[in-house]
């Protein structure tokens, strides 16, 4: 084999691995978040004021981004809020539970209770409200993905609460 066939065998091979390499980093399945759920029986909010509706409210649009440091998933959830007061009611702002479950194998790891404040004011009765929870570090497991676990949120409900929200028309 003369230096000139020898030397293009060699830049081919070369080639060849690289581009095998570059073929296992693109198909590798990139790292990616815990799921986002809404407890279907804790979506909806219903709070009353001597027998009367007072406030209606409904969780929305629920977001998780996160990144994997350190054998945890850090994430940041955002979700909206639509929200309405009776025209009987008084226009003040309100404030209502929710609650950010960690799921892992159907079960819940974790739970916090936030409050969330509706600033109704100036004759607005009806009030869409972002709502973004500072960090959320999910340590995962060894052997385990950020896949494995999932964040579920709802809103916070009394048992009254509750039954209204299984017998109340949607």
């Amino acid at each position: 084999m003369s230096k000139r066939t020898a030397l293009v065998v060699a830049t081919l091979a070369l080639a060849l691995a690289a581009n095998a390499d570059a073929k296992t980093k693109t198909q590798a399945k990139p790292q990616s978040c815990p799921s986002i759920s809404i407890l279907a029986d804790a979506v909806r909010l219903t709070q009353m004021d001597s027998g009367r509706i007072d406030l209606k409210a409904e969780i929305r649009q629920p977001e998780l981004a996160c990144t994997l440091s350190g054998g945890k998933a850090k994430s940041k959830l955002s979700f909206w809020v639509k929200s309405a007061i009776s025209p009987n009611s008084e226009i003040a702002p309100r404030s209502v539970p929710y609650f950010v479950a960690i799921i892992s194998e159907g079960q819940v790891i974790g739970k916090e209770i936030f409050t969330l404040a509706i600033p109704f004011a100036n004759g607005t009765r009806k009030l869409s409200v972002k709502e973004k929870v500072g960090h959320i570090d999910i340590p995962v497991a060894p052997g385990k993905t950020a896949e494995d676990y999932s964040v579920t949120i709802g809103f916070q409900l009394t048992e009254e609460q509750a039954n209204y929200n299984r017998t109340a028309s949607r």
